[in-house]
């Protein structure tokens, strides 16, 4: 919850994702708030998130649409990336 602030905190997340995937599970983080914490989590190769610093929470037949414009977004920043752009 304040691994982003507190050492002990972030230990026990990457425990718990390397746990995760050494028993062949994909992780997810819950309550991702902020750039900085999904930055650990990125560091950490968590595998994926959720939190209000993605989405608010949407109705379920929105969420497919939400799904595809930020899949779409993703793969573009990533080209971009690539490209050097």
């Amino acid at each position: 919850m304040n691994m982003a602030n507190d050492d002990n905190d972030a230990v026990i997340v990457r425990s718990t994702i390397e746990l995760g995937q050494n028993l062949g599970l994909r992780v997810v983080a819950e309550g991702v708030e902020t750039a900085e914490v999904r930055d650990q989590l990125t560091v950490m190769r968590c595998d994926a998130a959720q939190g209000y610093l993605l989405s608010r929470p949407i109705p379920a037949d929105e969420a497919t649409s939400w799904i595809g414009e930020f899949s779409r977004a993703r793969h573009a920043l990533q080209r971009q990336g690539s490209t050097g752009g």
